[in-house]
C-alpha cells in the first residue's frame, strides 16, 4: 500500500508493539499519523525523520465500551473519515483456569480485543470505501492459532480477531479496501510481563527459582517465552505425581506447551520431571498419547546420553 500523504491510526500505541508500529510508520511519507493512546499523559513522543510523516498527533482512544468508542471517534473529527490505514493493536490480557478467572476482567478483555476492533473498523470503513482505498490491520497474536491451557478466554478473543479479519477480507473483495491480521509471537513488552501475574499462580516454582538463580537467567511460565530462545532451556513439569495434577492430565501434558518449551533451546533442552509422571493412570486413548509423548522424550534423552 502506498502511504504517501495517507492518514494512519494506530491504537494501543502507548507501549510495546503499538508504540513500535507507530515509530516505524513515522518513517513513512504519511500525511498524518494518529497515535492512539489510552491516556495522553502517558504518551511517549514519536518523532519522524526527514522524509517521514509530516504530522504526528497523539489522540486519546478509550476502547472500554460503546459510548467511550463513540466519543473517541467524535473527537477525531474529520480525521475519522480520512483514515487510510487503521491498525487495531490495543489489547488486554486474561488467563488462568477458566473457573478462577475474574469475569469482569474477561468482559473488559473481549471488549478491547475483539468488540472494539469491530466497532472502530466499522466507523472508518465508510471513508475508505468512498475512496476505494484503505487497509485494516488487526493484531491477532499467536494465540489466535495456538491454544494453550490457562489461556482460554484470551485465545478465544484472538481467534475471534482472525475470524473478523478473514470474513471482512472476503466481504471487501473488489472494493479497493483490504485487511491483514498479524500473527505476532511472544514479544518482550509490558503486556508480556503481565502474563507472569496472569499465569504465575500455576507455576509455583517461578518465584523460588528467581531467588536462587543469577539475575540474567530468565524464569517464567511457558507462555512467557513464545518467540524467544536461549542456548540452554530447562523445562520443569512442576508436579510430583498424577495425584497432584494442577487440574487434569490434559492441562499438564499439553503437547503444545511441551513443544514450545523444548523448542526454546538452541543447543540443549533439559526436561525436569518426576519419574511418577511416566506412570500416570490414563483413562482414554488421547491421555495415553499425551503421556507417551513425555515417555518418548525421556527415552530419546537416554539414547543421547541423558539421564531420566
Amino acid at each position: 500500500m502506498d502511504l504517501t500523504d495517507a492518514t494512519a491510526l494506530v491504537t494501543g500505541a502507548n507501549r510495546g508493539i503499538g508504540l513500535a508500529l507507530a515509530r516505524r510508520l513515522a518513517r513513512e511519507p504519511l500525511g498524518r499519523l494518529l497515535v492512539g493512546v489510552r491516556s495522553l499523559e502517558r504518551y511517549e513522543p514519536v518523532a519522524a525523520p526527514p522524509g517521514g510523516a509530516r504530522e504526528i498527533t497523539p489522540v486519546q482512544m478509550d476502547l472500554s465500551g460503546y459510548e467511550e468508542i463513540e466519543r473517541s471517534c467524535a473527537a477525531l473529527g474529520e480525521d475519522l473519515e480520512r483514515i487510510d490505514l487503521l491498525v487495531n493493536n490495543a489489547g488486554l490480557m486474561t488467563g488462568g483456569l477458566l473457573e478462577e478467572q475474574e469475569l469482569k476482567q474477561v468482559y473488559a478483555m473481549f471488549q478491547v480485543n475483539l468488540v472494539a476492533a469491530a466497532h472502530l473498523t466499522a466507523r472508518v470503513l465508510p471513508g475508505m470505501l468512498a475512496r476505494r482505498r484503505g487497509k485494516v490491520v488487526t493484531n491477532a497474536s499467536i494465540s489466535g492459532y495456538a491454544w494453550f491451557p490457562a489461556a482460554t478466554t484470551y485465545a478465544a478473543s484472538k481467534a475471534g480477531v482472525v475470524a473478523l479479519s478473514e470474513s471482512l477480507r472476503r466481504e471487501l473483495k473488489g472494493t479497493g479496501v483490504t485487511t491483514l491480521h498479524l500473527v505476532t509471537p511472544g514479544v518482550n513488552t509490558g503486556m508480556l510481563d503481565d502474563t507472569e501475574q496472569v499465569y504465575g499462580p500455576y507455576n509455583a516454582q517461578v518465584r523460588c527459582l528467581r531467588e536462587h538463580l543469577p539475575d540474567d537467567v530468565k524464569v517464567g511460565t511457558v507462555d512467557k517465552f513464545q518467540g524467544q530462545d536461549g542456548a540452554v532451556a530447562f523445562f520443569s513439569m512442576a508436579t510430583s505425581s498424577g495425584a497432584e495434577l494442577p487440574r487434569n492430565l490434559e492441562f499438564l501434558f499439553s503437547r503444545n506447551r511441551l513443544n514450545v518449551a523444548i523448542s526454546r533451546a538452541r543447543c540443549l533442552a533439559v526436561l525436569v520431571c518426576s519419574p511418577e509422571l511416566l506412570h500416570v493412570r490414563c483413562r482414554s486413548a488421547e491421555q495415553m498419547r499425551l503421556v507417551n509423548a513425555l515417555c518418548l522424550l525421556v527415552e530419546m534423552a537416554g539414547e543421547q546420553g541423558g539421564h531420566s
